[in-house]
């Protein structure tokens, strides 16, 4: 069945597993390789040791400044990742990415890479916080974290990227840094003419859901932003089908920009988007590539697994 209802996902499936912990999500025995990012919190160390010793495992990094992945320490053009996904002899149903460590650039390029490489079925794990660190030993208040030290600015990413003053739709998938979005129409050629904000709604716990819009009110008030909509914050599916809704509203000369600045499995949601709707030339990313807090995070919350048919 077409989950979502445009051709370029009718062979797209998601199987989404929840649990407790990481023995109750079903991670499939067969796995041969694993891709994971820095390990900046408990709970990139808690996947990665997971990991670690059931597969062979490669860290993978972006540098936004010269538009390279360097993989195990391996430098490797963006346009060379699907010959080394080849060479690596990954295939269907032998990889499964920690979105937990991974960026959100390096998901979206190996999600590319793998659709160019007829690697169509993979997994992703995605473990959660239970608690963030607040920002500074005094906050301004109790919603404040310490999630990134500073941001590389809105740039580019090869194959994604447009014009920002060509978008007709403009897509922000809103978490807890609402200066992100600030940042973003108030330096950019953009506006907030239609201007959609997707917030994760349920949460990862109860009230989670106030933190962000608590963070987000006045500014929202300020700029009279109200095309609001919620997705689960753990449910990529719902994300997606809402950006395809968006994305029918647009006439044959216009397009959209998508900025995932909210949780994870969000941000997989649009990496998925991208890729499955690249050859409709109509949408983009916009990212301002933040530089991780270490320790963000306290602790291991609830685990998610997808497994994915693109």
């Amino acid at each position: 069945m077409n989950i979502l209802e445009n051709e370029a996902f009718s062979t797209f499936d998601i199987e989404m597993l929840h649990g407790d912990d990481i023995s109750k999500v079903d991670v499939s025995a067969d796995l041969k390789f694993s891709i994971v990012g820095p390990t900046i919190d408990e709970r990139c160390g808690f996947c990665l040791e997971y990991l670690d010793g059931k597969t062979k495992v490669y860290r993978v990094e972006y540098d936004s400044t010269n538009f390279v992945l360097r993989i195990n320490n391996t430098q490797i053009q963006i346009n060379e990742l699907p010959e080394f996904i080849k060479d690596e002899g990954w295939t269907n149903d032998s990889i499964i990415i920690d979105a937990t460590s991974v960026n959100v650039v390096e998901l979206l390029l190996l999600i590319d890479a793998f659709e160019k490489t007829e690697v169509r079925r993979f997994e992703v794990l995605y473990a959660e916080p239970k608690n963030y660190v607040p920002q500074g030993t005094r906050p301004r208040n109790r919603r404040d974290f310490k999630l990134s030290e500073k941001y590389d600015g809105y740039k580019g990413v090869p194959m994604f990227s447009k014009m920002t003053r060509e978008a007709d739709a403009k897509v922000f998938c809103c978490g807890y840094e609402a200066a992100r979005i600030q940042n973003a129409i108030e330096t950019l050629p953009i506006g907030t003419s239609d201007t959609y904000l997707l917030f994760g709604m349920p949460p990862f716990y109860v009230g989670w859901d106030m933190n962000a819009y608590y963070n987000h009110i006045n500014f929202l008030v300020k700029e009279n932003l109200h095309n609001i909509s919620y997705c689960g914050a753990t449910n990529p599916l719902s994300v997606m089908m809402r950006l395809l809704d968006i994305y029918k509203t647009l006439l044959p000369d216009q397009n959209m920009f998508i900025a995932p600045v909210g949780t994870k499995p969000m941000s997989l949601a649009v990496c998925l988007f991208l890729v499955k709707m690249a050859s409709s030339n109509k949408c983009a990313l916009l990212f301002d590539h933040p530089e991780k807090s270490a320790a963000r995070s306290k602790e291991v919350g609830e685990v998610n697994l997808y497994r994915i048919q693109l």
